[in-house]
């Protein structure tokens, strides 16, 4: 299993009241309706002694096997921390609402792996052929599958950035 990087780490900081289940949810199916099959690594919730804040942190990994191909997958790792997260009040409508407040710092990375299932690998004469087969064959189906991945973590960090009302790229 070899892991190609994409592009350079994405990054997205946010500071100010979020409806932290929301956020959550709206992550996740994303990821889902993009077709990547979401496996939570981590998820650590750290209260502060006081009690009225806690800090969370959050890994993912998002895999997902390119249309007609089952020796290179997409993958992306995404790491959330949240930090003295607070619950508040807020007036929206004329109405007073509970939501969340704190500072939201979302980073990701983007990889092409590889024969991810190690079948070459574990084949006696396919290890050998395999570094043949990539550097001949496969080189512009992986600059391809590059690309692909980068399109997907590019929405994906305009979707994030619309739901925080950020700036985005188009």
């Amino acid at each position: 299993m070899e892991q190609i990087p994409v592009g350079t780490r994405s990054r997205i900081k946010y500071n100010g009241p979020f409806d932290g289940n929301q956020w959550y949810r709206l992550l996740y199916d994303l990821f889902i309706t993009w077709g990547f099959e979401v496996d939570e690594k981590v998820y650590r919730e750290v209260h502060s002694p006081g009690g009225g804040s806690k800090d969370v942190f959050i890994t993912w990994e998002a895999k997902k096997y390119p249309k007609g191909d089952t020796y290179a997958q997409f993958k992306i790792v995404v790491n959330i921390n949240i930090i003295a997260m607070k619950k508040i009040k807020v007036v929206r409508d004329g109405q007073e609402i509970k939501t969340d407040y704190g500072d939201n710092d979302c980073y990701y990375y983007g990889y092409v792996v590889l024969d991810p299932d190690d079948k070459w690998q574990r084949h006696p004469l396919l290890r050998y052929l395999r570094a043949i087969y990539d550097r001949f064959f496969y080189r512009d189906k992986i600059e391809f599958y590059k690309n692909l991945c980068y399109e997907d973590m590019y929405t994906i960090t305009n979707e994030i950035k619309a739901y925080f009302n950020l700036a985005r790229f188009m």
